[in-house]
């Protein structure tokens, strides 16, 4: 990881965690091909192991996760089932977050 990376990231290669790489991640999900063609290399991975559900967690907006995996069942293509817990989508006010 170079001192760019690192700048725009603002993480360094030892901080690791979802946390850590919020930034990062976040410009990942941007591509919804990507998120697509990983989740589903990762699910068929997880299948061929004999695991048939997962569960995840999402904050806030969910960084677009959501959407790929409702395009996917809808189409008949999810290859396990997926729970998908959402974190506080209200403030601490009781307000919508934006």
């Amino acid at each position: 990881m170079n001192k760019l990376a690192q700048d725009k990231y603002q993480f360094l290669p030892n901080q690791c965690s979802a946390e850590s790489r919020a930034r990062l991640l976040h410009d990942m999900m941007q591509d919804q091909e990507l998120v697509r063609q990983e989740f589903l290399d990762f699910a068929r991975m997880l299948a061929k192991r004999g695991v048939t559900s997962i569960k995840d967690i999402g904050f806030d907006r969910h960084s677009g996760l959501l959407p790929v995996l409702e395009e996917l069942k809808a189409a008949g293509e999810l290859p396990l089932q997926v729970h998908f817990a959402l974190g506080c989508l209200y403030g601490c006010c009781g307000r919508k977050r934006k």
